[in-house]
């Protein structure tokens, strides 16, 4: 059995003109010698800072560092670490170095055995760079919610871009037997393109166009409801599932504390209901029960089944368990099939809402 090493310079920001950082307090971690360490079965992930990766525009001298308030560094090496891998898928790896230019130096493509080492080699590609990204996102996360560097983000992990990855992180590996040589198990980018399909609701329509003109010559600020649902439909295209339940139901708290003060209970109502009830305390009554009451029982009164089906209304309540149970009690993420759907129903909800509000 052998070990290999494989080594990622991974920097904070994509772009090179973007320069994002984590400081430290008149002090670094001493390249190797003060490690992050992460193992799991026969995979350990070390993470490292070397002073070459301080980025101020002069150069900092070793004794001028305990005198610096604010370290910036720019990037990270991870290097992961696999033992008790097959010799042959060892040599494999070395042979296969120029592989992405076309060139094999060890046996051909035409062999079983290739094609063998060949699945092989990509299934370890895909463990290591998960075990890579889990560490340096470990580190990212300890910098930007424990010691509030919130402009750090995270790098998702994507099998569908290896060889992207691998590429701009200046992937190597080295083993008992040979020095650094590129690190590239076989994989193909699969790029994924946002289409965002458009109707005769989201298109804006020649009618539409005068209502543009006053917006854009006016200070006036967007509909803060349909703002939030704006918010919300991106943030689940994004991924950000948890944070686009909380919009949507902050929507609808706004859309319904707008109904609140200038609802019109009077198209809502039929005329022999309506002189039972004391319109004028509509605001005050909607206050006093609260978002989550006013929404379950207010709401399929006042809104006839026709007008708010049945259907939006549970679905609505729905948004309001997920984003009760995300605030109480700490749900991480919302399954997109679900995020989804309800998203669609919060905006059909604060619409109805609004066309039923001055």
């Amino acid at each position: 059995m052998s070990k290999i090493h494989i080594r990622y310079l991974i920097p904070f920001a994509n772009e090179e003109w973007v320069d994002q950082r984590i400081t430290f307090y008149q002090w670094l971690p001493d390249g190797k010698n003060e490690v992050l360490i992460r193992q799991r079965d026969n995979i350990t992930a070390r993470l490292w800072i070397d002073k070459d990766f301080i980025s101020v525009v002069t150069s900092i001298e070793e004794e001028e560092i305990s005198r610096c308030v604010n370290l910036p560094i720019n990037k990270v090496y991870v290097e992961v670490e696999v033992s008790e891998i097959s010799e042959a898928l060892a040599r494999f790896v070395y042979d296969e170095r120029d592989s992405p230019m076309g060139t094999h130096h060890g046996i051909s493509p035409e062999c079983e055995e290739y094609t063998t080492l060949k699945s092989e080699y990509e299934v370890l590609g895909l463990k290591v760079l998960k075990a890579a990204l889990t560490l340096y996102n470990r580190f990212i996360a300890f910098a930007r919610n424990h010691k509030s560097q919130y402009w750090l983000q995270e790098r998702p992990f994507d099998g569908n871009r290896i060889p992207t990855m691998n590429n701009a992180f200046r992937a190597e590996i080295r083993s008992e037997d040979y020095d650094w040589v590129r690190w590239c198990p076989p994989s193909t980018d699969i790029i994924a393109i946002a289409i965002y399909l458009t109707d005769d609701e989201t298109s804006i329509k020649r009618e539409e166009w005068k209502q543009v003109q006053e917006f854009v010559a006016s200070d006036s600020r967007p509909n803060l409801i349909l703002e939030l649902l704006a918010n919300a439909q991106l943030l689940v295209d994004e991924g950000h599932r948890r944070n686009a339940i909380i919009e949507a139901a902050s929507a609808l708290e706004a859309a319904i504390s707008a109904f609140a003060k200038k609802g019109k209970v009077d198209k809502l109502v039929a005329s022999g209901l309506l002189s039972r009830f004391d319109v004028s305390q509509l605001q005050v009554q909607i206050e006093h029960m609260g978002f989550s009451a006013s929404l379950r029982f207010l709401l399929p009164i006042l809104f006839p089944a026709e007008v708010l089906s049945t259907e939006i209304l549970n679905n609505c309540q729905e948004i309001l368990k997920i984003r009760n149970n995300v605030i109480h009690n700490g749900q991480r993420d919302v399954d997109e099939k679900k995020a989804r759907p309800l998203i669609v129903y919060a905006k059909q909800a604060c619409e109805i809402i609004i066309q039923h509000t001055d």
